[in-house]
């Protein structure tokens, strides 16, 4: 929802005042030591353009300062904890509101999917290019990898199947540590993200 992909960081978006404030960590030296330059306040700012941008310390008293309005909230993630709500009364769960907004994609997001879907492309050319029998499955997915690494998309957009002979049967195959055989079927399922946009493309093709 804002493009922001650091780490413990909230999103407030006031439906009353029509603010969108992002709450980022105040990160220091050590932080830095072991993970690279940290971007200034004023560069974050620049990069997710917030109306207002604070440090998550500040959240407790900006949620106590609502009082108590009503607020939706992403709930029951795992991975992303909540936040003490505090007096704040919550009326919905966020997510299958943002599924069907998701549906929706902009221009500049259209763009990015085609991007994906080319650099996936030209990875899956790769591997079938490339592939032969003598490997073992998981070579074809560093093929994959490799290539769209190479092209400026950065992730995997889920763990890949690479899968020849009979284990193409098993739908999520993951213990690709076969060697492939000469005239086989080999099945790929793959994709990459590139700026947040994911692709997702099957093929089956000959080994021999």
């Amino acid at each position: 929802m804002t493009g922001c992909q650091q780490s413990d960081c909230c999103a407030l978006f006031d439906g009353v005042t029509k603010l969108y404030t992002l709450f980022v960590p105040r990160l220091g030296a050590e932080h830095e030591l072991w993970m690279g330059k940290i971007p200034s306040f004023d560069e974050q700012f620049q990069m997710y353009k917030p109306d207002q941008l604070m440090y998550t310390e500040e959240l407790p008293k900006q949620l106590s300062a609502l009082g108590h309005r009503k607020c939706h909230a992403i709930l029951n993630i795992p991975e992303i904890p909540n936040q003490d709500m505090q007096n704040l009364e919550i009326v919905n769960d966020l997510q299958p509101m943002i599924a069907e907004l998701r549906i929706i994609k902009d221009a500049a997001e259209i763009q990015d999917l085609k991007k994906s879907c080319e650099i996936n492309t030209n990875a899956f050319h790769h591997v079938m290019s490339n592939v032969k029998a003598g490997m073992r499955e998981y070579q074809a997915e560093a093929l994959h990898q490799y290539s769209f690494l190479n092209q400026g998309a950065k992730f995997v957009s889920f763990n890949a199947i690479t899968a020849s002979g009979a284990n193409g049967s098993t739908l999520h195959f993951v213990n690709n540590v076969n060697v492939i055989g000469e005239n086989q079927t080999f099945i790929l399922d793959a994709g990459c993200e590139y700026n947040l946009a994911c692709s997702d493309h099957t093929r089956t093709f000959p080994t021999g």
